[in-house]
């Protein structure tokens, strides 16, 4: 039995105790971009304005949504810049994306640029976005009134 106990139990208690100790449930987080505005309803007037960060860190374009719609970026017309020849994930790169009456481009870390048309329908139409940082996310939400 005591040599069951050096080989097996002392060693395993061990293990436990540093593991438990030693993680920090620090490791790995990352902080979100954040915007100061992330629900934002417009007129049905059309619109150019700036969303702002109070943060700068480096952010890519997930989940995107249309009128409550997941899309997938090819679905929408996307533009990419500055891949490097390696890159395991081309949409990390997408910089600006749209569709027939919107326009959202990532002009830096702490800038995007949002365009909508003219709202001629009778109907609010809607889009969102995710800027993530790995685990860390913001999501932005659009919505523009009807006319």
């Amino acid at each position: 039995m005591k040599l069951f106990k050096y080989l097996f139990i002392v060693p395993v208690t061990l293990f436990l105790s540093t593991a438990f100790v030693g993680c920090s449930k620090e490791v790995g987080l990352r902080t979100p971009p954040s915007f100061e505005n992330t629900n934002l309803i417009f007129n049905s007037a059309a619109k150019d304005t700036i969303l702002l960060a109070s943060n700068d860190v480096d952010w890519f374009f997930a989940d995107l949504y249309v009128n409550h719609k997941m899309l997938d970026f090819s679905e929408v017309k996307s533009y990419t810049k500055d891949i490097p020849k390696k890159a395991d994930n081309k949409l990390d790169f997408v910089y600006k994306f749209e569709n027939d009456w919107f326009s959202i481009e990532k002009l830096d870390n702490r800038k995007i640029r949002v365009l909508l048309k003219e709202n001629q329908g009778e109907l609010s139409r809607a889009m969102s976005f995710v800027a993530s940082v790995g685990n860390a996310t913001k999501k932005i939400e659009i919505v523009q009134k009807p006319k």
